[in-house]
Formats: structure tokens, C-alpha cells, sequence
């Protein structure tokens, strides 16, 4: 099957031969799903090889840095 979107050149003379695809709103929010996707993937498969104790000792480190700056912002939206 001869498809002129696969054998269209610039140099071709047809009308829509320099067309610009636009990317959709739909395909950019799945382009976003996707990369998110692959990248927790690689941490989680990074996380998977590290020891536990240090696994845990991460997970705790951003746990407090996480309540800590909830505390600030709830304490500084209060002071506002």
C-alpha cells in the first residue's frame, strides 16, 4: 500500500507535502503519562536494588524533610 504521508518529501509537489503535524492536547497529556510512567519505573527499579536499611533510612530522611515543610507552610499561611 503506497501511503503519501510515508513517501512525501519536501521536494514533492503535493499540497500537503510540508504540512507540520501539531501534537493534540490528548496526545501530549499521554506523551506525559508515559514518560512518568517509565521514569518511576527506573526509580523504583533503582530502589528495588538498594539495600533495605538504607532504602528506609532515604525514605525516612524525606518523610521529615516532607513534614517539615508541610508545618512551615501551614504555619505560614496561618501568620498571613
Amino acid at each position: 500500500m503506497n501511503s503519501c504521508d510515508s513517501n512525501c518529501s519536501p521536494n514533492n509537489h503535493h499540497p500537503h507535502a510540508n504540512r507540520i503535524r501539531i501534537v493534540t492536547s490528548r496526545e501530549a497529556h499521554m506523551l506525559f503519562i508515559v514518560a512518568a510512567l517509565a521514569l518511576m519505573g527506573v526509580l523504583l527499579g533503582a530502589a528495588a536494588h538498594t539495600p533495605l536499611p538504607l532504602f528506609l533510612a532515604a525514605a525516612g530522611a524525606i518523610s521529615a524533610w516532607l513534614l517539615v515543610f508541610f508545618i512551615r507552610e501551614r504555619t505560614g499561611r496561618k501568620e498571613s
